[in-house]
């Protein structure tokens, strides 16, 4: 785990069991800081990522996959604020 400001976690690497299945094994889970989950959805359609699965629950739980340019992919999750209000 790479350790950001105020010792919150920034970057949390997972190795997982599973065999290489894809070209790329890793991708990022992002939390939003400044916003709401679904308003960093609208930022990042804007500059051009393209949505790969949506895993968002009616409970608005979960997360939206993307890819972006040569198909990294990344997640992005609620933000802090938005769990703490569960």
């Amino acid at each position: 785990m790479i350790i950001g400001p105020g010792h919150e976690p920034r970057l949390l690497f997972i190795e997982v069991p599973e065999d290489k299945q894809v070209k790329n094994r890793v991708h990022l889970d992002l939390e939003p800081t400044d916003r709401a989950r679904d308003d960093e959805i609208d930022r990042v359609i804007s500059i051009g990522a393209s949505p790969l699965y949506d895993l968002r629950k009616e409970d608005v739980s979960g997360w939206l996959a993307w890819r972006i340019q040569r198909e990294n992919e990344f997640r992005i999750l609620r933000s802090r604020t938005e769990r703490e209000h569960d």
